[in-house]
């Protein structure tokens, strides 16, 4: 057995590929809204790095590496801890398997998330370094990111518990509703706390009761409260602020009315105008620059909230770019009235915006 004492957690000055982390994670709702067994959260942050990197177009690469430093933000623990941790992420990253079924075939094909049978820059952790390559025969499935979800890595990175990460990317595909309600087995399943199901019938177990076993909470009550307890406390301010309640079926008439949903009300569509552009402004440092640019000449808040996110960041940055040439020095063609003016360009650039993804739906 390896002598844990002379484990050093000594950094590497550089890798051979420098991580270089998307500010916008892009979640693939078909591995978003699938069953998951509960993982740590450094596994959960090891994922978000890695899809971080993964470009807009392009292949997959043949693996990633990411410090421990970037995975690990606690202080002060001694590198004994750190091994630990990263071991545990590694255990967690190589029992995940796909399952391809065709029952009418009768067909099964399991495949691992990783790549296990490299010999230059397998898989493992190694002087500081997490290496994960994963199984190239799920390229497609890892790179199909035509329905995804975005949001910002920093407040990503920043939850400490798994719940709050898996929360966020479940709630953040509905941040435009004022509630969403999901079926209580379908959330189970989400949470990492589904039914209990045979290894070799795949068919869900039952107690001597006849009720059905369930990995962790029993009851729907306490699986509601301890899988939202983090969230709560941590969502606060952000666009995904929340208060949550049961739904009960009340027709049966009789005793404690079963639950049959779960309902998460979202606080962000309540809020003011200057409250959601508060709540932008501390997930997306970028959106904060554009709103200060913006301000600058004087454009409402109203109209930020309501065109924003439709002309998206890249046009509205044009914009500022253009306004600001043509405020500069020496110009010929200066804005005469620049609030007027440029309230007036967002307000029409966002309504053609807004006709553009209406066409489209």
């Amino acid at each position: 057995m390896a002598d844990f004492k002379d484990l050093q957690l000594v950094l590497p000055l550089d890798l051979e590929q420098e991580p270089i982390y998307k500010d916008l994670v892009k979640q693939n709702w078909q591995f978003t809204f699938s069953r998951q067994t509960m993982t740590s959260v450094y596994t959960k942050r090891v994922i978000g790095l890695i899809v971080a990197q993964m470009k807009e177009e392009g292949d997959m690469r043949a693996y990633y590496q990411i410090r421990a430093a970037d995975i690990i933000k606690e202080t002060g623990l001694d590198k004994i801890e750190v091994y630990k941790r990263l071991r545990t992420v590694i255990y967690e990253l190589v029992h995940v398997v796909f399952f391809f079924e065709n029952e009418k075939e009768e067909i099964i094909i399991p495949r691992s998330l990783l790549d296990l049978t490299r010999f230059d820059n397998p898989v493992g952790y190694n002087n500081g370094v997490l290496t994960v390559a994963f199984n190239p025969t799920l390229r497609d499935i890892i790179m199909e990111l035509a329905h995804y979800s975005k949001y910002e890595l920093g407040i990503y990175m920043r939850f400490s518990s798994w719940y709050s990460m898996r929360l966020w990317e479940i709630l953040y595909a509905f941040r435009d509703k004022s509630f969403v309600e999901f079926d209580i087995e379908t959330y189970r399943e989400w949470m990492g706390c589904g039914l209990v199901l045979s290894e070799k019938t795949g068919e869900p177990k039952f107690d001597k009761k006849g009720k059905p076993k369930y990995i962790k909470y029993p009851s729907h009550s306490d699986m509601i409260d301890r899988t939202t307890q983090e969230p709560l406390k941590e969502f606060v301010g952000t666009e995904l602020e929340f208060n949550v309640e049961p739904v009960t079926d009340r027709s049966l008439g009789k005793g404690r009315p079963p639950i049959i949903k779960i309902r998460f009300n979202l606080m962000f569509q309540k809020y003011s105008s200057a409250e959601k552009i508060n709540a932008w402004s501390q997930t997306s440092e970028k959106f904060k620059k554009t709103y200060e640019r913006l301000k600058k000449y004087n454009v409402s808040d109203d109209l930020i909230v309501k065109y924003s996110k439709s002309i998206g960041q890249d046009g509205l940055n044009k914009l500022l770019h253009e306004w600001d040439l043509r405020q500069s020095p020496g110009s010929k063609n200066q804005i005469n009235n620049p609030e007027h003016y440029c309230n007036k360009v967002i307000r029409e650039v966002g309504e053609k915006a807004n006709m553009k993804i209406e066409l489209k739906l």
